[in-house]
């Protein structure tokens, strides 16, 4: 399948994430919750990350290349928002590991996991959205 119609595919699934977490979170068993986030997180790895990636290096390159300086500090801007984004996930990972591993979990730390994958999904379809009101940015390659 072409590159950008996966990432135009991708975008789509992370625009839906955010009502997906809501559901989750709605449940009353934290352990649900975990196992869900589990799955989740192989849709990042096997998804997001990848996305990512072909962003960094087959797109903004060559955007970058073919004189695209109006493209700069948005590409910039999208680059340190994988950042961030990565890292937070990172951090996700590390709490639900956690919560998976405690018997005891509080509300407090089902609350802070749902947090977290709120912020999360808000940041990434704050990022898709940005991207896709930015077509020029495709158009470039």
């Amino acid at each position: 399948m072409d590159k950008l119609i996966q990432l135009s595919e991708a975008h789509k699934r992370i625009l839906e994430m955010p009502a997906m977490y809501q559901k989750v979170f709605a449940s009353a068993n934290i352990y649900n919750a975990v196992a869900y986030v589990k799955n989740l997180n192989k849709l990042f790895i096997d998804t997001i990350l990848p996305h990512f990636d072909f962003e960094e290096k087959g797109i903004f390159p060559v955007v970058l290349s073919k004189g695209g300086a109006v493209f700069e500090s948005l590409i910039s801007t999208l680059q340190q928002e994988h950042k961030q984004i990565i890292g937070e996930l990172a951090r996700l990972n590390e709490l639900s590991a956690k919560l998976e591993s405690n018997p005891d979990a509080t509300q407090k730390e089902k609350d802070e996991l749902a947090a977290l994958c709120t912020e999360i999904t808000q940041e990434l379809t704050e990022h898709a959205q940005k991207e896709d009101k930015n077509p020029s940015l495709i158009y470039e390659i």
